[in-house]
């Protein structure tokens, strides 16, 4: 997945990689949660990237379709 600015006043830059990445929410505070599907995997890991950190960390083995909740909490 790569970040695109909209004024394109900078190249594009990769933030997370892999066959099967699918980007599902923004918290307001700059983390991106994302489902990663592995091979052989019957379910799809959480991960969140950081934007400060630019590092994915998984936040669960299993899930699906993640959001932040509207209130950060």
């Amino acid at each position: 997945m790569a970040q695109f600015p909209l004024d394109a006043s900078t190249p594009t830059a990769q933030l997370v990689s892999g066959a099967n990445v699918i980007p599902c929410d923004w918290s307001r505070d700059g983390h991106l949660i994302y489902m990663s599907i592995g091979t052989g995997n019957s379910f799809p890991s959480l991960e969140v990237y950081s934007l400060l950190d630019q590092k994915s960390t998984e936040f669960a083995t299993a899930g699906a379709e993640p959001q932040f909740s509207p209130d950060g909490k």
